[in-house]
């Protein structure tokens, strides 16, 4: 049995896998014995994976023995005092956010003081499936020594969050309204994966916009138009841009050949840098190398 711990969520025993994205953050419970009083700084979804017997008590009240159905979800807002005592049988997730992101969904809905009640333990098979596949990614990546997989879990929380925004919302029969604000968010975190995977493969002369597109989980036409649409050049083009740049810094601090710095860069050959340059910069590599020269001296 584990010591009583009293504190924040964050130090529950034993939690040591989680992935965390825009400030949401899901948590891996091993099966544990858990006798604990929890203060929690954050909203929180416990997200149970089997069924299980357990003793709660909510804000001070009077503890009471409950069955938590297996693949089943509870929602106890930012600042309870939860005390649990229950042997987990199975691993448990638990999701910690905060109250922005889902409160922007459901202010259309006026359903922000949602956010502010405890709801109790809810069967749920979707909750359960995207919990299933959270728990077998974390166990894959630490039998693998690895982080766990970005675009998965950041997948699978939205996913989670979303179908508790459903049933909140259902269970007012209320329909649920796409907020602009969180897709908003999600695009730009895209994007700027999307930039990183250009600038590890910038040498690649094989890289490809559909490639990119296939790393943020796009399709070639959606991510070219949300591309240009937030940097105002194409993805083929900032490629090309990013080249230039990589190989004029190049030009300027290195003492290698025209043909040394077109390969390091990404172009076929000194011929197609040649020829990006004078189209983009307006000089050529040769001439922009030389004009450094004189400068210096």
């Amino acid at each position: 049995m584990l010591d009583p711990v009293t504190g924040t969520f964050e130090e529950l025993p034993q939690m040591e896998m989680s992935a965390t994205i825009s400030g949401t953050t899901l948590t891996y419970l091993p099966p544990v014995k858990i006798d604990a009083t929890l203060h929690l700084d954050k909203a929180m979804l416990d997200i149970n994976q089997a069924a299980c017997t357990s003793t709660f008590a909510f804000n001070g009240g009077q503890p009471e023995e409950r069955v938590c159905p297996a693949s089943s979800m509870a929602f106890f807002p930012k600042g309870s005092e939860i005390y649990i005592k229950t042997d987990n049988p199975m691993p448990g997730l638990f999701l910690a956010f905060n109250n922005f992101a889902v409160a922007w969904w459901l202010k259309p809905l006026g359903l922000e003081d949602c956010l502010d009640q405890i709801w109790d333990y809810k069967t749920d098979p979707t909750i359960g499936f995207l919990a299933q596949a959270a728990l077998q990614e974390f166990s894959l990546s630490a039998q693998e020594e690895r982080a766990s997989d970005e675009l998965l879990m950041e997948s699978i929380i939205i996913g989670i969050t979303s179908r508790l925004i459903y049933r909140i919302s259902s269970e007012t029969g209320k329909t649920v309204a796409a907020p602009s604000k969180p897709a908003h968010d999600i695009a730009e975190a895209k994007i700027n994966r999307a930039k990183s995977f250009i600038a590890d493969r910038l040498f690649d002369q094989e890289l490809k916009v559909a490639d990119i597109a296939s790393s943020v989980g796009w399709s070639t036409p959606h991510f070219a138009k949300q591309f240009k649409t937030r940097l105002g050049v194409s993805p083929y083009n900032y490629i090309l841009t990013s080249r230039v740049e990589r190989a004029k810094r190049m030009l300027l601090e290195t003492p290698k050949t025209l043909t040394e710095v077109a390969f390091m860069s990404g172009f076929y050959d000194q011929a197609h840098m040649t020829s990006t340059f004078t189209r983009i910069l307006g000089q050529t590599p040769l001439k922009v190398r030389k004009e450094s020269y004189a400068e210096a001296h």
